[in-house]
């Protein structure tokens, strides 16, 4: 049977052309310094409900992210280049600028994360750190931390990192940092460029476990990648352009119109304008159905897909 692969439209190739090409780079991490370029003082990061207020630029949160990941290497978190499998961190917090950083800086400081919410059942998160090998965990206050502490002497957890701004707890056999500690390590190590792949592993998605152990999902840097790099298909976002740019058309005309900040849910980057995920949705409703059209006439017997 032939295996047909999907074929872009002309109008998909010419939206492609007029959005960042990302198709050079091998990982992850590597988006931020470019876009931290291109768009140095466009509102990245917006969280209102924060006290104080919170309200990152691109070169804000890549600089936060390096920063970040430089503290965590010098906590002990690096890649070995003799292994096929990075470091894993189990990364257990919802929602929030520390959360972006935490996700981000662990990958570039050259780890893959275990990412699961802060509500989860603790035996589901402790499940979770076993099943990853993860020797290292960010957590989202002391109030998570205690409902896992018994049982982590049992695991291979040697660095835990508070998000919050409270104080650890001291632990002769454990360290324990607060976000805050972990930044200022960062502020004075220089950073050493962890040497991904497209096929490194990036994070491990752990499913709920309703019917029975969680079952970890494991996504590389390629396979997030593929994910931006065909963005564009759909949606063109518009920016505030740099001086360089500002002479220049780089988005359609009729692209649809909305801040450039985004909303994070796990790996999923979704504009915060409602009307633009609608569009966003009848886009891909139009990109489903051609793909459909076409996997029915490669495999006659998928006309019920």
């Amino acid at each position: 049977m032939n295996n047909t692969s999907y074929q872009m439209s002309d109008i998909e190739r010419a939206n492609l052309s007029r959005t960042i090409d990302y198709s050079g780079i091998r990982s992850i991490p590597e988006i931020w310094a470019i876009v931290k370029q291109r768009f140095p003082q466009t509102v990245a990061l917006h969280d209102p409900h924060s006290n104080p207020e919170i309200k990152f630029t691109y070169s804000d949160l890549y600089q936060q992210i390096q920063q970040f990941a430089s503290g965590l290497q010098a906590l002990g978190i690096n890649a070995n280049s003799e292994e096929a499998v990075p470091p894993r961190v189990a990364l257990f917090a919802d929602n929030s600028p520390r959360w972006l950083i935490a996700d981000q800086g662990i990958m570039t400081a050259g780890a893959a994360n275990a990412v699961r919410g802060a509500t989860a059942d603790p035996e589901e998160l402790l499940y979770i750190i076993q099943d990853s090998g993860s020797t290292a965990l960010v957590v989202e206050n002391l109030a998570l931390l205690k409902k896992l502490q018994a049982r982590l002497p049992d695991l291979p957890i040697e660095l835990i990192v508070l998000l919050s701004d409270e104080e650890p707890e001291t632990s002769p056999t454990l360290t324990t940092v607060k976000f805050s500690q972990v930044m200022a390590t960062g502020a004075n190590r220089p950073f050493k460029p962890a040497n991904h792949s497209p096929h490194t592993l990036a994070t491990l998605l752990y499913t709920s476990g309703t019917t029975g152990k969680p079952k970890g999902v494991m996504l590389t840097h390629g396979n997030l990648l593929h994910q931006l790099t065909t963005f564009g298909t759909i949606l063109q976002p518009v920016g505030t352009p740099t001086n360089a740019q500002s002479n220049t058309s780089c988005f359609p005309k009729d692209a649809p119109k909305f801040t450039p900040a985004f909303a994070i849910s796990n790996k999923t980057l979704k504009p915060a304008n409602p009307s633009t995920w609608s569009a966003f949705r009848a886009s891909g409703n139009r990109f489903t159905r051609q793909y459909k059209s076409n996997l029915e006439n490669s495999h006659p017997t998928n006309k019920n897909w």
